[in-house]
């Protein structure tokens, strides 16, 4: 990689110097205090928990990063995830409508599979900071994270 001043080039190994990429600098005070700061936070526009969760962090100037269930579900990927850092079966929600309406309540079934193949039984709002993780409206926990990486809570 070569710089020009104002500019960074990238030249690839498999690419000629004529067919450079110019991509704009970095300000590297403003990377790192990026890194970590953002708050996840997936729910649903119309969940009261999921606007008490986003109004909590605004509240203490926390930057947040929301995602709209109903618009872009989770992947299997980041379901294996979550589900591995909460454990499938809390990420379930046995008040939602979703489980109450097909009588999950009565039958066995796998949650990291439901939860898959249906969005909707999710417990509302997926808060993720770093490696913390909480699914539904937790004020106490997301307290106790901050109050761990020295931010104002």
């Amino acid at each position: 990689m070569s710089t020009v001043p104002g500019r960074i080039l990238n030249l690839r190994p498999h690419e000629s110097p004529n067919s450079t990429r110019l991509y704009k600098p970095l300000d590297l005070d403003i990377l790192s205090s990026m890194v970590g700061k953002d708050v996840q936070i997936l729910g649903t526009k119309k969940c009261n928990n999921t606007k008490k969760a986003l109004r909590f962090f605004s509240d203490r100037g926390i930057k947040t990063h929301f995602r709209d269930l109903s618009e872009k579900p989770p992947s299997p990927g980041e379901g294996k995830n979550l589900a591995s850092l909460l454990g499938p079966e809390n990420l379930i929600d046995p008040e939602s409508r979703e489980f109450l309406e097909k009588g999950y309540q009565y039958r066995e079934y796998d949650p990291l599979e439901e939860i898959l193949e249906n969005w909707r039984l999710i417990r509302t709002p997926l808060v993720r900071y770093g490696k913390h993780a909480s699914a539904g409206y937790k004020p106490e926990e997301w307290l106790a994270w901050l109050k761990k990486e020295g931010l104002n809570g």
